[in-house]
């Protein structure tokens, strides 16, 4: 299984051709329709023009049939998993820290914090919901909050301090985040079975730091978030789930399936 947390490994980058890619492929089609039907030898390929316009086109039939090669990135991701199975193991050595630790025990002041700016309604969802902890298609996630109102998904980010908090949603661009939220949503309309859940929402809100937790050789009004006025303590970022981002994951998810058997192989006959 895939947990949404970590994901972003197995779904960042694009496949199929690129747009220059595409664009070039249309220039060499329209060039060889061009010869065929002048028979200007002008407008003949030439060798290096016919390999490269087949291995575009393979490409492009690759893509279109379902079959993606995965990056190494991907791949590290999937041997890490299978790795836990084979070795029975199921979590890496790091434990944390202060800052980890913050997201985790300060995440109920934020919700209540956003509730009363906001003027909602949210909980944190727990394994009693039915969304609790999701599971679909090789994916599984626990989701921070589930709007069902809204069919909307929210997830919440603590930072450290004021000085790691993103004043805009152009200071927050993250992919780690962005595909944890689409997972949730393709998850959700997988286990609904339909196609209504397709926004999200990533939002950074600054409240106070533990105390326990500050380091002593950080200032108190790093942490302290009382002079900040509300609506400077947040910041949303829009996430949204196309089409486009399903049938990319759908194949995404079928490589990864294809590279783990591959690498089970691989470890099931090792020394033999």
């Amino acid at each position: 299984m895939y947990r949404a947390s970590g994901c972003a490994p197995l779904f960042t980058g694009t496949d199929g051709l690129t747009e220059a890619q595409e664009k070039r492929l249309n220039e060499l089609n329209e060039r060889h329709k061009e010869f065929e039907d002048t028979g200007d030898k002008k407008k003949k390929l030439t060798d290096n023009m016919v390999k490269e316009r087949t291995e575009l086109v393979v490409k492009q039939s690759n893509f279109l049939a379902g079959i993606v090669e995965l990056g190494e990135g991907a791949k590290t991701f999937v041997r890490k998993i299978v790795r836990k199975e084979f070795y029975n193991y199921k979590r890496e050595s790091f434990k944390g820290n202060a800052t980890t630790e913050k997201g985790t025990v300060v995440e109920q002041d934020s919700i209540d914090f956003l509730n009363v700016v906001l003027l909602k309604g949210w909980r944190k969802a727990t394994e009693a919901d039915w969304f609790g902890e999701l599971s679909y298609n090789y994916m599984t996630g626990h989701p921070d909050i589930v709007d069902e109102d809204e069919k909307e998904v929210i997830d919440i980010k603590s930072p450290w301090s004021k000085a790691t908090f993103p004043d805009f949603p152009s200071d927050s661009e993250c992919e780690l985040y962005n595909w944890q939220i689409r997972a949730y949503l393709y998850m959700l309309n997988g286990m609904t079975q339909t196609s209504d859940w397709r926004k999200g929402r990533v939002i950074h809100v600054l409240v106070d730091t533990p105390e326990e937790l500050i380091y002593d050789d950080e200032p108190d009004d790093l942490h302290d978030m009382s002079d900040v006025p509300d609506h400077l303590r947040y910041t949303i970022v829009e996430v949204e789930l196309t089409d486009a981002h399903i049938a990319h994951m759908n194949h995404r998810i079928a490589a990864a399936n294809k590279y783990a058997d591959e690498y089970r192989q691989l470890l099931l006959n090792k020394n033999k």
